[in-house]
C-alpha cells in the first residue's frame, strides 16, 4: 500500500489461536484512525492469552515514515509483550501479507468515516476478514445492506471499541461466517462490474 521499508518490528506473540490487526495510517495522520487508543486496547488485548495484537503506525508525509506522536505510541506498547509493532511506510507485499495472516481487521474510524470507505476494509473484504467497524460507518451501512452482521462500536471511545473487540472474540465463528458472506457478495460484485473480457486486449469491440 505504502512504498519504503519498516523500520521497526518487535515483540512477536507466540503460538496465538487468533491475531488481531490494526494497521495505521499513511499519509493523513492518524487521530481519525483512533491511533490514540490503540496503547489501552492492546494492554486490555494483553488479558486474553491466545490473542495476537499486530499494530502498525506510519505516515508518509513525516521523517523517516512516522511521526513523533507515532513515536510515543510506540513506546508504551513496546511495554505490551503480547504487542508485534511494525512501523514506517510499508511496501505492498507486507501489507497483504499483514492482512491475510489475519483473523480480525480492527478498524476503529472517527466520524469522518460516515462519508468515506475505507481502503483496508475493501481488501480485507475480499479475503473474507472479520473487521470492526464504526457503526455510524459508511462500511457498515453496506454490511447492513446486504444483510450481513457485523461487530460495530457505537460511540467512538476505547471502551466502547474494547467491548466492541471482546463481543468479536466470544461470537467469533459467526462473525467468521457472516464475513465469508461477505467476501462472497463483494468478490461478485466486483466480477459483474469488471467482466473478464474487459481484460483481453483480442477482445473485439462491438
Amino acid at each position: 500500500m505504502y512504498p519504503g521499508k519498516p523500520n521497526l518490528q518487535v515483540k512477536k506473540h507466540s503460538n496465538p489461536h487468533l491475531t488481531i490487526t490494526y494497521l495505521g495510517s499513511g499519509g493523513v495522520g492518524g487521530q481519525e484512525k483512533g491511533q490514540h487508543m490503540i496503547p489501552a486496547i492492546a494492554e486490555h488485548l494483553s488479558t486474553h492469552t491466545p490473542v495476537k495484537f499486530n499494530v502498525h503506525l506510519g505516515n508518509a508525509r513525516s521523517v523517516d515514515g512516522i511521526s513523533l506522536e507515532q513515536k510515543s505510541y510506540i513506546d508504551l506498547l513496546e511495554k505490551n509483550h503480547s504487542t508485534s509493532i511494525l512501523s514506517g511506510l510499508l511496501p505492498c507485499d507486507q501489507y497483504c501479507e499483514l492482512i491475510e495472516a489475519s483473523d480480525i481487521i480492527l478498524l476503529p474510524y472517527g466520524p469522518r468515516y460516515r462519508h468515506f470507505m475505507s481502503g483496508i476494509f475493501d481488501d480485507s473484504l475480499f479475503l473474507g476478514k472479520i473487521c470492526i467497524l464504526p457503526d455510524n460507518s459508511k462500511m457498515a451501512l453496506w454490511m447492513n445492506r446486504h444483510n450481513v452482521d457485523c461487530p460495530t462500536f457505537k460511540t467512538w471511545d476505547t471502551t466502547s471499541i474494547i467491548n466492541a473487540i471482546d463481543n468479536t472474540l466470544e461470537h467469533y465463528t459467526h462473525y467468521q461466517s457472516q464475513f465469508l458472506l461477505a467476501k462472497e457478495i463483494r468478490t461478485k460484485s466486483w466480477i459483474r462490474n469488471n467482466p473478464i473480457d474487459s481484460f483481453n486486449t483480442n477482445t473485439t469491440r462491438r
